[in-house]
């Protein structure tokens, strides 16, 4: 496995306050905004090393746990197009996406 790794983050809203508020708490791996997406969702791309990647992922899911609206779908996928849901995300399924060897 290299020493970073890039995960897509396929959010299912293009409200701007929403996408912020996960950029803000994707920060420390550097999220960056696709600029041309389909009309209903918003992709950022992340890379870091996978420890960072897990730990900032599982972050971002125990903030999104307890919204004050209900969170948006987000799917995060590798390079191979392998996709988890952030819902059904774990330590070892978020490795596991990470660490897939077709990568």
């Amino acid at each position: 496995m290299a020493d970073e790794v890039t995960l897509e983050i396929e959010i299912d809203t293009t409200d701007e306050t929403t996408v912020r508020a996960i950029e803000a708490a994707l920060a420390e791996v550097e999220p960056q905004r696709w600029d041309q997406t389909r009309e209903v969702v918003t992709i950022l791309t992340i890379a870091a090393s996978a420890v960072a990647l897990v730990n900032a992922l599982l972050d971002l899911k125990k903030r999104l746990s307890k919204p004050d609206t209900p969170a948006p779908t987000i799917v995060i996928k590798n390079l191979n197009r392998l996709e988890l849901n952030m819902s059904d995300a774990t330590p070892e399924t978020l490795r596991e996406l990470i660490e897939d060897p077709t990568d």
